[in-house]
């Protein structure tokens, strides 16, 4: 899954733009900076759990949010099995998310129909 470090700074920043959003006036009139913000995010946040699975598969290892970082496959196979199954579960479901907020935004920008 994802690290502390990393899951911490994609609250932080999803909550940032939230509070933007609410309570600047002229975001919320402009959604170019919307469209920004998500076209910039969602795919930063499809290509580390794209990531996740690749170093899973080719490295034998997850990057969990336990102390020592790396999880190996040999070390804990429970753990590691149960880290990719998430992140294969979760992978579709965040890049479909990710397809909508940028879609949506787009639509606002009126750059699509």
């Amino acid at each position: 899954m994802l690290t502390r470090r990393t899951i911490f700074a994609i609250v932080t920043m999803a909550a940032g733009l939230a509070l933007l959003r609410a309570f600047i006036p002229a975001m919320q009139r402009s959604g170019l900076l919307w469209l920004i913000a998500v076209a910039v995010l969602g795919p930063w946040i499809v290509w580390q759990f794209a990531r996740q699975l690749y170093t899973a598969a080719m490295h034998g290892y997850v990057m969990t949010g336990i102390p020592e970082g790396r999880l190996h496959r040999d070390d804990n196979p429970n753990l590691y099995r149960n880290n990719v199954i998430a992140t294969i579960i979760l992978l579709p479901i965040v890049a479909a998310g990710a397809v909508i907020m940028l879609l949506d935004a787009l639509q606002a920008e009126h750059l699509i129909r």
